[in-house]
């Protein structure tokens, strides 16, 4: 089968799981969205994934999502995202891309997030210090990608 994986990232962690994922799925092919705009027809499975910030999908991703909308119908198809409050996955999903590709979608979930707060600049950096403390607050004390769910994701597409 072959894979397409696209992503965008801002600060470096969806491209990082991204890659992880690919060393995981046979005859795939990373795409960074935010770089290029693949041909869809070479490929009979897509999986985007993307970061999430303030509740939102990276533009890059989202575009991508809605352009190519038509041609997803007609493939297998999976997403993911990479943030740091896991528990509102769910929500992100649906908030960011069409219920049917969701419906028909082979896997989804998410991988996880950190807060690289060296690759944040102005207004980002100052929110991300505060998404952090309130990171550490929560159940799960530590941010932090997670290699478990990129596994089970990339079971689901074998």
């Amino acid at each position: 089968m072959n894979v397409l994986i696209a992503y965008a990232s801002k600060t470096g962690t969806t491209a990082k799981c991204a890659k992880i994922l690919k060393a995981l799925v046979d005859d795939a092919t990373l795409c960074d969205l935010t770089k290029e705009k693949p041909d869809l027809s070479q490929y009979n499975c897509v999986i985007v994934g993307g970061s999430i910030r303030m509740g939102a999908l990276h533009k890059a991703s989202k575009n991508f999502i809605l352009r190519n909308k038509e041609t997803l119908m007609r493939k297998k198809c999976a997403f993911f995202t990479c943030n740091c409050f896991t528990g509102q996955t769910d929500m992100y999903m649906k908030k960011n891309i069409p219920g049917e590709l969701l419906k028909k979608a082979i896997a989804t979930g998410s991988f996880g997030g950190e807060i690289p707060l060296e690759a944040q600049k102005g207004f980002d950096k100052l929110i991300m210090k505060l998404v952090a403390k309130r990171g550490t607050r929560s159940e799960n004390a530590k941010l932090h990608t997670s290699s478990e769910a990129i596994n089970k994701f990339a079971e689901k597409i074998r």
